[in-house]
C-alpha cells in the first residue's frame, strides 16, 4: 500500500522540477501559432492540469506569447472525463 497524498506530491514535484529546467514542444508547434497569432486567429489551450502550471509550461515551451486563453482544470466544476457526460 501507497499513501496517495505523498505519492502525488512527490510525482508533481519531479516534474516540476523537470518542466522547470525544459519543456519540450512539438516541432513546427512554435511556428503554427505564430502563424495563426500573426493573421488574427485566436488560439486557445484547454488541459486538466492546473491553470497556473499550464502556464507555466506553455511559457517554457515558448508558446504561450501566441496564446489567446488557457483554460486549467482547476476553472471547471467537473474534470475529465465527466461521469455525468454520458
Amino acid at each position: 500500500h501507497m499513501d496517495r497524498a505523498a505519492f502525488e506530491t512527490a510525482w508533481d514535484t519531479a516534474i516540476d522540477e523537470r518542466l522547470a529546467r525544459n519543456v519540450p514542444a512539438k516541432p513546427g508547434a512554435a511556428a503554427l501559432l505564430e502563424g495563426w497569432h500573426a493573421t488574427g486567429i485566436p488560439v486557445g489551450v484547454v488541459t486538466s492540469t492546473a491553470t497556473q502550471r499550464a502556464v507555466h509550461h506553455l511559457t517554457q515551451a515558448g508558446l504561450f506569447p501566441f496564446l489567446s486563453a488557457v483554460i486549467g482544470g482547476d476553472q471547471v466544476a467537473s474534470g475529465k472525463p465527466d461521469p455525468e457526460d454520458t
